[in-house]
């Protein structure tokens, strides 16, 4: 959406994280709109079977987190609008846990279904 707010094609009403995003510093969050407790990201990450050893999770998560430190991959995701976000593969494991668990409750109070 950047290139479209950018052009003032679109307007910026909020964001969905916890927090202000940085490289929309003067648009609110839904939170600050008047919807308590509003957490919504889009999300990207990197999963493997539960049986992967711990020191190829540990391998695999030390490459991601140093490939995120390079400046044209900092600067591409920059152009998109994307913050990774810091953390290891515990930070993870938990982050998706608690997504999960979000989402389960908004598929049971609404009766959604796959059809």
């Amino acid at each position: 959406m950047l290139p479209f707010l950018k052009n003032d094609s679109v307007l910026a009403l909020a964001t969905t994280g916890l927090k202000r995003d940085p490289m929309l510093p003067d648009v609110p969050t839904v939170i600050e709109s008047g919807v308590p407790s509003f957490d919504v990201r889009l999300w990207i990450g990197i999963l493997a079977p539960k049986a992967t050893p711990r020191p190829i999770v540990e391998r695999i998560a030390s490459a991601t987190a140093q490939a995120l430190t390079t400046p044209d991959l900092k600067a591409a995701y920059a152009a998109q609008g994307l913050n990774p976000l810091p953390g290891g593969p515990n930070d993870f494991a938990a982050f998706y846990r608690s997504e999960v668990a979000k989402w389960r409750k908004v598929i049971v109070a609404t009766g959604m279904s796959l059809e």
